[in-house]
């Protein structure tokens, strides 16, 4: 007899089934989307995306994957976050590409420099490695900043925290190993001519003003970052946001200003009788124009010299004040601090006045407010995909369960029928519902003597009593 079910219990099968098909589907989108967590926070300039040398589309926000490589051209940056507790700046003219399996994630750094930020400690099973062609950085909880020169030279600032280098010179094959600490730099050497030492670290504290420029960014957008570097390192912090006291003698009195003094009292007698003792007649004076009296104004109807792109004039004052690293090597001139802002002032992040400076700051704060905004919201982001992830995970097992408990394949179900077993069909003799239509008066296959060779229950005549039954 067919076993057969209500229309009922079909169509509960029926949706169990379709529900588990949209819970996998629902799991496995999910895991799509955490099968990579970092992404491109911003970019600044020209920014370039690569997948295995291809060039791919990039946009704003985009999720990268294991393999992609960015590029940076000049003037650009590019900011990716790795999750939410690992971002990395990727600064101009550079290229690093990003690995990721499982837990472990490797930078290997080409060309170029960036700075890493490790704002929570790592786990036990978690490993953050950035890697050049000699050198690899195991990152738990730091920040700094990993540089490769043009020449090949390989460079390794520490901010805050403590790391671990391990140097090899892939000629020789030579491998040694150094902790560097927060205030302090490292530069890898190669000797490839000698067997032994083929590979040597220089190892040096730094102040603030050893510091790359790229350095001071990062920490001048992240007040958090900075506080806690210049309290690892001793680093003053007004040093690296370039504010500084002017000295007295820096600042020359005006050659315009007249100081105007009180006469002596001789004096005003003197006059007041000169005055009373005669009368003085006024006649027209006749003025001399001499070149002399010609020059200041026509000095003053001239242009200046120091006007900067906007109009306003350059105040060498402050200029030298805030840069002495340039009045070191070009002196305290006007002129030459003029020259040298226009020439390397903008690219090196430098104000002409104190109002640039605040303009500077402003932008600063802004561009440092975007960025905390865009990595917020990719911190919810991806505490959504994972509760999407966890959720899924959880209607995937509950609607199994009861497919299983709706076909009796639970070994924990009390109704679990083994379906090795005969009562899966229902032919078990101790199964509840068994059926022998042998046994069944209203069957045509009725035997109430169990005379019938296929009736379960058939008593051979030669062997009534079944002792001689296989």
């Amino acid at each position: 007899m067919k076993k057969t079910f209500s229309i009922k219990k079909i169509a509960v099968i029926v949706a169990i089934l379709m529900a588990s098909v949209a819970g996998i589907v629902i799991f496995i989108y999910a895991q799509r989307l955490t099968a990579t967590t970092m992404r491109l926070l911003k970019m600044q300039g020209i920014v370039k995306l690569f997948d295995k040398e291809k060039e791919k589309t990039i946009i704003d926000n985009i999720r990268l994957a294991n393999g992609n490589a960015i590029k940076t051209e000049s003037a650009s940056l590019a900011a990716i976050a790795l999750d939410d507790s690992k971002v990395v700046t990727i600064n101009d003219e550079s290229r690093a590409q990003f690995e990721q399996k499982g837990k472990k994630l490797n930078i290997k750094l080409t060309d170029g420099s960036l700075f890493f930020e490790v704002s929570k400690k790592l786990a036990a099973d978690e490993t953050f490695d950035i890697r050049t062609s000699s050198m690899v950085v195991g990152i738990r909880g730091t920040s700094g900043y990993v540089a490769v020169d043009e020449e090949g030279y390989e460079t390794l600032y520490i901010t805050d925290g403590e790391v671990e280098v391990i140097g090899t010179n892939p000629v020789t094959g030579e491998k040694k190993t150094i902790r560097v600490k927060a205030g302090q730099r490292i530069r890898v050497y190669l000797y490839n001519d000698r067997p032994k030492d083929s590979i040597m670290f220089a190892l040096e504290d730094v102040s603030e003003d050893d510091l790359k420029q790229a350095i001071k960014d990062r920490l001048i957008e992240n007040d958090n970052l900075l506080a806690k570097v210049c309290n690892a390192t001793g680093w003053d912090k007004d040093k690296i946001l370039g504010i500084e006291e002017i000295p007295e003698d820096v600042i020359p009195a005006n050659a315009g200003d007249e100081i105007e003094t009180e006469p002596e009292k001789e004096e005003v007698a003197s006059a007041a009788e000169s005055s009373s003792a005669e009368e003085i007649i006024e006649e027209p004076a006749t003025e001399v124009v001499t070149e002399e009296a010609e020059e200041p104004q026509q000095v003053a109807e001239e242009k200046p010299e120091a006007v900067l792109p906007d109009t306003s004039d350059f105040d060498p004052v402050y200029y030298a004040s805030q840069n002495p690293d340039v009045v070191e090597h070009y002196g305290d001139d006007p002129g030459a601090l003029y020259q040298h802002y226009l020439e390397h002032g903008e690219e090196e992040g430098r104000a002409a006045t104190e109002a640039e400076a605040q303009q500077q700051i402003s932008s600063q704060e802004e561009a440092y407010l975007k960025f905390q905004q865009d990595l917020a919201r990719a911190q919810e982001e991806q505490a959504e995909q994972e509760r999407l992830q966890q959720q899924a995970m959880l209607d995937q097992q509950a609607m199994q369960n009861a497919l299983n408990q709706s076909n009796n394949i639970n070994q924990d179900d009390s109704n679990y029928v083994d379906d090795n077993s005969s009562q899966a069909n229902n032919t078990g003799k101790t199964d509840e519902g068994y059926y022998n239509p042998y046994a069944d008066p209203n069957s045509e296959l009725f035997d109430p003597d169990n005379t019938n060779p296929d009736n379960p229950n058939y008593i051979d005549p030669d062997n009534p009593d079944g002792t001689n039954n296989p």
